[in-house]
C-alpha cells in the first residue's frame, strides 16, 4: 500500500502480480508517481486470504527533475541548493559567503544575499563573493567528461555596473571567513583574497552586471573540466569586481544559497558524457618570456620591433586549435582573445608546425602586454599556460645621416608607466646630514642648504639595459643638469669623478660608493643665469668604460676647493616638469673599422675661471682677443674647439677653420667686455672623436680703472660689476646669511627688540692683476641706504668700522655665534680686541632721516695691492631700536 497526500492507494500482488517480485520482495509501480514528491508506504502480508499486520510506514521523496538526456551519449544536470527536495533542503551542495573590506571582521555565511563590486557599506571599499559546489553529494557517474558548464546567479538588488570575473580559489575558506582572514589561523595572501594568488587568474571572460540584469551567467566549462580532470569533486570560486574600487564601480547583491526563494539560489548547470575526462595540458617555453622588452637589435640605434613573434611548446598533437589572449592587465581581464581558426582578417599569421604566431604592425606602447595560450581539442578546453609579458619601446634618438647617432636619456625617457627605463638613480650627499636623501626632488652642489657643510651629487646611468651596436664607440657623452636656483656670490668649479655603483635609497655622505680621485672633467658654474641647463662632459668615462665592457656610468660631482655657493639642481624625482630631470646625451658611431679614439686634451690657457685683462699699461684694459692653447694629443689628426657663451655654442674644426693653428685658437672678433666664455677641445682620429678636455671658463674683464691725474689711480670694486656671471669683482658681506639682498645694521633685527645686526665685509685685492710695485693710497666703502626703521625714541645711529683680526669666517656659514661650523667667535657677535681691533678705523653718527649713499674711509696701514682684507661694521642707536 502506498499512501499519498491525496489518499491511500493499495496494490495487491494477487490482482497485480506483474508489479511484485515475491522472491526478492520488491515492488515496482506500474506508472510513474508524478502527482506528488513525498510518498509514505507500508507492507501488509496476506496468508490464505487473511491479512496480517501492517509494517511501520516510511517516507521517501521523489526529487524534482533537474537533469535529463540530451542524446544517447550526453546528459544534462542543474545543481542548486535544496532544489531537488525542498522540504529536506536537498541537495546540501553549496557553501557561500561574501567578504567586505568595509566590515573586515564580520562573516556573512548565513546572509541571504552575496555582495560583489563596491561595498554596500562604503564607497571606498570592495566586496567579493566566495561560493563552492560539492559535486560528490549527487550520484553522478564514476567517470564523466564535462561538455559545457555555466554558473547562474540571480540579482537581488544593486545599482551602477560591475564587470565581474570568476576565478578558482586556491586558499581554503568556509562560511566563517572574513575580509581579514580565511580563518582564525589562516591569512589570505592579500586581504579579502582580492585579486591575489589566493585564487587563479580568471579562466575566461567576465560578465557585466547592470541595472538591466536579472540573472548573471558565467561560462564555467574550462574551470569544471579542469577540476574533473584533476579528480576534484568540489568547485571553489571567487567572484569579484574588476574595476577600481571607487564610486565608479557599481554594487550588487546576489541571492545566496540561504535565500528563502529556492529558485533564486546559485545554480550550476553542465552537460556531460559518461566517459573518461581529458583536457590538453598547459604549454611551456613561451617566448617572449615574462618581462621582456622587445628591442630590435639589428638597428644602429635602440628601437622596438616592428613585428612580434610569439612562440611556445605544446605537449600534445591532437589539438584542433590554439587559443590565445592578450591584455594590459596581468590578471588577463578585458583580454583580446583569438583562436588560430579565426585569423583570416587579422594582422597576424600562425605557423602550426612551429607554434609561432607573428603579429605585424607592432607599435610602441608604454605598457606591458600580458599574454597566454592554450590548446583546445574540440569542446575540450586546455589548461592555460602561465602568463607572460612584453613591452615595445619607441625608436630612441636621431642621426645626422652620416653614421653619427645621438641618444638622450633621462629617468623614464624610454618607459615610465610600465616600469622606469632608464631608472637614473641620483642622490645628494650632504656632509651635515646622516640620513639618505634619495627621494628629494632637488640636488644641492657646493655649500649645503644650511650653509654649514658641503653637498656633492651622485648620478648613475645604466646603459646595459639598452641594446647597442657591437662596435658602438662614444664620440661624446654629456651630462646635463637643470639648475633651479643659485645661492651665493661666487662662481664654482666642479669636478667629475668615476664611481662604483650605488643605491639611491641608502647612499649618504658616510655611506658613499668608492670614487676615483682622478678628475674626468671640470666645469665652471657661473651665477647668471640663475636657472637653466649646465653641462658636464663625461666622454672619457664613456669611452673607457665601454671599451672595458662596463656599461654603467656612475659619477660624482663636487666643488673643487672650499665651496662658497649653493647650486640647486632638479633630480630624477622631479615631476612638475619631467623634461628638466638630469639628462645624458650620448653621441656614438658604429665603429666597425676599429679606429682608436685619441686621448683627452689638457687645456693650458686661459686658466679655468680667469678674468682676462690687458695689463700692458698702468690703466687696465679688457683683453678682447685672447689666444686659447692646449697640449697636443697623441693620435689626433685634428682638433675640434668648442666655444660657448650667452649667444650660443660654436664649433671650430681644425681642417675647416683658420682660427686654429696647431694647438692654439685665436678669436677673429673683438670679444665684449664682461662676457663669459666656456671652451673645450676634442682630438679627432679620422672620423672618431676623442673625449673632451675639461670645460674651462674665462671672462673678459671690464675694469673700472681711472687715472686721477695726480699720480693716483682709482679702481671700483662692486660685486658683479664687471662679470655678473662670475660675481666679479667680488666683495663678500656677511650678516648671518650671506645670500640676502639687503644688509641690516643696528638693533631691532628681524622685528625683535634689541636684537643686534652687524656687517662683516671683505675684499681680496688679488682678484685684479695690479702691477706689484703699486701701493694702496686710500680705501673707501660705500653703502646705499634702502630704508631706516626707528622705534623707542631712536633718532641717531653711531656707526664704527673696525679691522677684522680673525680671518676664518665664511660668507655662507658664519653666524652671530660661530665664525665657521663648529668654531665659535670669541664671544657672540665677535669680541673686541680678539676678533676685531677695538679701535675703530672710522666712525660716524647717522641721523634716522638719512638716505642714499654713505661712505666710510676704511684704509689702514699694512694694506697691500694684492692681499685680502676684512672689516666689521658696528652700529648702536641713541635710544630704542634703529635699523
Amino acid at each position: 500500500m502506498i499512501g499519498e497526500l491525496e489518499g491511500l492507494t493499495t496494490y495487491d500482488s494477487r490482482t497485480h502480480p506483474q508489479l511484485f517480485d515475491l522472491t526478492n520482495l520488491t515492488f515496482t509501480p506500474g506508472t510513474d508517481i508524478s502527482h506528488t514528491r513525498e510518498v509514505r508506504w507500508m507492507v501488509q502480508p496476506i496468508v490464505d486470504e487473511m491479512f496480517g499486520p501492517r509494517s511501520t510506514s516510511t517516507v521517501f521523496h521523489i526529487p524534482e527533475e533537474k537533469s535529463g538526456e540530451v542524446d544517447s551519449t550526453t546528459a544534462w544536470v542543474s545543481l542548486q541548493e535544496g532544489a531537488y527536495v525542498e522540504p529536506l533542503g536537498y541537495p546540501a551542495i553549496t557553501e557561500d559567503t561574501y567578504l567586505d573590506s568595509g566590515n573586515r571582521f564580520n562573516s556573512f555565511g548565513n546572509a541571504g544575499v552575496l555582495h560583489v563590486g563596491r561595498s554596500s557599506l562604503s564607497n571606498n571599499h570592495y566586496a567579493n563573493t566566495l561560493i563552492s559546489f560539492d559535486l560528490g553529494v549527487l550520484p553522478l557517474p564514476s567517470a564523466y567528461e564535462i561538455q559545457n558548464a555555466t554558473l547562474e546567479m540571480t540579482v537581488a538588488s544593486g545599482s551602477g555596473s560591475v564587470y565581474t570575473s570568476v576565478s578558482v580559489m586556491n586558499t581554503y575558506w568556509n562560511e566563517s571567513s572574513q575580509w581579514v582572514g580565511a580563518s582564525s589561523t589562516v591569512n589570505w595572501l592579500a586581504p579579502g583574497a582580492h585579486q591575489s594568488a589566493d585564487s587563479d587568474i580568471p579562466f575566461t571572460e567576465g560578465e557585466w552586471i547592470s541595472s538591466s540584469t536579472d540573472i548573471v551567467i558565467w561560462n564555467m566549462t574550462a574551470a569544471i573540466q579542469a577540476a574533473i580532470q584533476n579528480g576534484q569533486s568540489t568547485i571553489s570560486l571567487i567572484l569579484q569586481g574588476e574595476q577600481d574600487g571607487t564610486t565608479a564601480m557599481g554594487s550588487y547583491a546576489l541571492h545566496s544559497s540561504e535565500s528563502a526563494d529556492v529558485d533564486s539560489r546559485p545554480r550550476l548547470n553542465f552537460t556531460y558524457k559518461e566517459q573518461a575526462p581529458w583536457i590538453p595540458s598547459a604549454s611551456t617555453g613561451l617566448s617572449p618570456a615574462f618581462g621582456t622588452t622587445l628591442w630590435n637589435i639589428s638597428t644602429p640605434r635602440p628601437s622596438g620591433l616592428d613585428e612580434v613573434v610569439l612562440n611556445w611548446t605544446g605537449h600534445q598533437n591532437n589539438e584542433t586549435r590554439w587559443f590565445g589572449c592578450g591584455s594590459n592587465d596581468p590578471r588577463m581581464v578585458f583580454a583580446n582573445c583569438n583562436g588560430t581558426d579565426d585569423l583570416s582578417e587579422s594582422d597576424s599569421a600562425f605557423n602550426s608546425s612551429s607554434n609561432t604566431l607573428t603579429i605585424f604592425n607592432n607599435t610602441f606602447d608604454d605598457a606591458w602586454t600580458y599574454w597566454r595560450v592554450r590548446a583546445d581539442q574540440n569542446n575540450r578546453i586546455g589548461e592555460w599556460s602561465d602568463v607572460h609579458s612584453y613591452r615595445t619601446p619607441d625608436s630612441i634618438g636621431y642621426d645626422d645621416g652620416s653614421g653619427n647617432h645621438t641618444v638622450i636619456l633621462s629617468r623614464g625617457s624610454i618607459f615610465t608607466d610600465s616600469g622606469l627605463l632608464p631608472a637614473v638613480p641620483d642622490v645628494e650627499l650632504e656632509s651635515t646630514v646622516t640620513s639618505n636623501q634619495g627621494s628629494s626632488t632637488t640636488l644641492d652642489l657646493g655649500t649645503t642648504s644650511s650653509g654649514t657643510g658641503e653637498s656633492q651629487i651622485l648620478l648613475e646611468f645604466e646603459l646595459g639595459e639598452i641594446p647597442w651596436p657591437a662596435a658602438m664607440t662614444p664620440t661624446s657623452m654629456v651630462l646635463k643638469l637643470w639648475r633651479e636656483q643659485v645661492i651665493g656670490t661666487t662662481s664654482s668649479t666642479i669636478s667629475a669623478h668615476a664611481c662604483s655603483s650605488f643605491s639611491e635609497s641608502s647612499a649618504t655622505w658616510n655611506n658613499a660608493p668608492t670614487c676615483s680621485a682622478s678628475e674626468l672633467t671640470r666645469t665652471t658654474l657661473t651665477l647668471m643665469p640663475p636657472n637653466g641647463w649646465y653641462e658636464f662632459d663625461l666622454t672619457s668615462l664613456a669611452q673607457s668604460n665601454i671599451a672595458n665592457g662596463n656599461m654603467t656610468m656612475s659619477v660624482l660631482l663636487k666643488v673643487v676647493g672650499t665651496p662658497g655657493t649653493t647650486h640647486r639642481f632638479f633630480s630624477s624625482e622631479y615631476s612638475t616638469n619631467e623634461s628638466r630631470r638630469p639628462q645624458l646625451i650620448l653621441d656614438y658611431v658604429d665603429n666597425t673599422a676599429g679606429i682608436i679614439p685619441p686621448g683627452q686634451p689638457s687645456l693650458v690657457f686661459p686658466l679655468d675661471g680667469s678674468v682676462l685683462y690687458d695689463d700692458s699699461e698702468i690703466i687696465l684694459q679688457s683683453q678682447s682677443n685672447p689666444v686659447l692653447s692646449w697640449n697636443p694629443v697623441t693620435g689626433a689628426s685634428g682638433y675640434i674647439v668648442t666655444i660657448a657663451n650667452s649667444t650660443g655654442v660654436y664649433k671650430y674644426k681644425s681642417w675647416e677653420s683658420s682660427y686654429i693653428n696647431g694647438t692654439t685658437f685665436r678669436f677673429n672678433d673683438v670679444l665684449d667686455a664682461g662676457d663669459v666664455f666656456s671652451w673645450w677641445v676634442q682630438g679627432v682620429n679620422q672620423t672618431i672623436t676623442g673625449p673632451s678636455s675639461p670645460r674651462w671658463s674665462f671672462a673678459i674683464g671690464d675694469p673700472s680703472h681711472t687715472d686721477n691725474q695726480d699720480l693716483t689711480f682709482t679702481y671700483d670694486f662692486q660685486t658683479g660689476n664687471e662679470v655678473m656671471q662670475f660675481g666679479h669683482t667680488n666683495t663678500y658681506p656677511e650678516i648671518n646669511s650671506g645670500d640676502v639682498d639687503y644688509l641690516s645694521l643696528g638693533t631691532g633685527c628681524d622685528s625683535i627688540a634689541n636684537a643686534k645686526c652687524r656687517i662683516v665685509i671683505g675684499l681680496d685685492n688679488s682678484q685684479i692683476p695690479f702691477t706689484p710695485f703699486q701701493n694702496i693710497h686710500s680705501t673707501s666703502l660705500g653703502l646705499f641706504i634702502a630704508g631706516i626703521s626707528a622705534s623707542g625714541g631712536a633718532s641717531t645711529l653711531d656707526i664704527s668700522v673696525h679691522r677684522m683680526i680673525t680671518s676664518g669666517w665664511s660668507q655662507s656659514a658664519s653666524s652671530w655665534n660661530q665664525s665657521t661650523p663648529g668654531t665659535n667667535w670669541s664671544a657672540p657677535g665677535l669680541q673686541a680686541g680678539i676678533d676685531y681691533d677695538a679701535t675703530p678705523i672710522t666712525s660716524m653718527t647717522l641721523p634716522s632721516t638719512a638716505s642714499g649713499w654713505i661712505w666710510f674711509d676704511i684704509g689702514v696701514n699694512g694694506m697691500l695691492i694684492d692681499n685680502d682684507n676684512q672689516w666689521i661694521i658696528i652700529a648702536t642707536p641713541n635710544a630704542g631700536d634703529l635699523l
